[in-house]
């Protein structure tokens, strides 16, 4: 639901984990940036509205080698914010969340949650 109280009309475009800046995520195991990274990307055909974005994987809540939530950052004024995509990359604030997140699992299997959701 869009913050104005109206649903959105298109559908989520599915982004698989074994291409795209998730792959790349996954294999660098850090956040990556739209904009420094822009040939790696997967198409989603909505790059007319996402001038720029930051994707995020936490390597430590995995299915198989697969993460179980990945975490992006869009931005519609891609030269007002370009340096805060780039700054959170750099301090690898999806190290905090993903300590953040390993509390929660705690309580919460976030696995077992993402593993029930599959079938």
């Amino acid at each position: 639901m869009h913050r104005t109280g109206q649903e959105y009309l298109e559908d989520l475009t599915d982004i698989p984990a074994d291409s795209g800046l998730i792959a790349l995520a996954i294999r660098s195991k850090r956040s990556v940036v739209y904009s420094a990274n822009s040939q790696f990307a997967f198409d989603t055909g909505s790059n007319h509205i996402w001038k720029d974005y930051i994707t995020m994987i936490f390597e430590k809540l995995n299915i198989e080698g697969k993460p179980v939530l990945t975490l992006g950052i869009s931005v519609k004024h891609h030269i007002d914010h370009k340096e805060m995509l780039y700054f959170l990359s750099y301090i690898q604030i999806e190290q905090v969340i993903q300590e953040n997140l390993l509390k929660l699992d705690e309580g919460f299997s976030i696995c077992r949650a993402a593993l029930s959701e599959v079938a």
